[in-house]
């Protein structure tokens, strides 16, 4: 009788070791996506900065063509209503 309550306790604390084993690979795999996400969060932050500075780039040159683009028809447009007016 003892014999045998002995080993269900043997049983038991193997089983035990099993489970503390397969949930420890579990968290190792977490913890390695968990590292891989704050990477990838990481990139994709530093991407999104970059991309809003090529935005404000293009924003800007865009507004400076603009300029240039009003500036040039107004000169042709007066040139053009001096050059009917003679």
């Amino acid at each position: 009788m003892i014999a045998e309550d002995v080993q269900k306790i043997n049983d038991i604390y193997r089983d035990l070791s099993y489970v503390i084993h397969s949930q420890t690979e579990y968290l190792d795999r977490i913890e390695e996506n968990m590292t891989s996400v704050d990477k990838n969060v990481e990139k994709g932050t530093n991407e999104l900065a970059r991309a809003n500075s090529y935005h404000k780039s293009l924003k800007s040159k865009e507004y400076k063509l603009f300029g240039i683009v009003f500036t040039i028809a107004s000169v042709l447009g007066l040139g053009l209503g001096f050059g009917l007016k003679k």
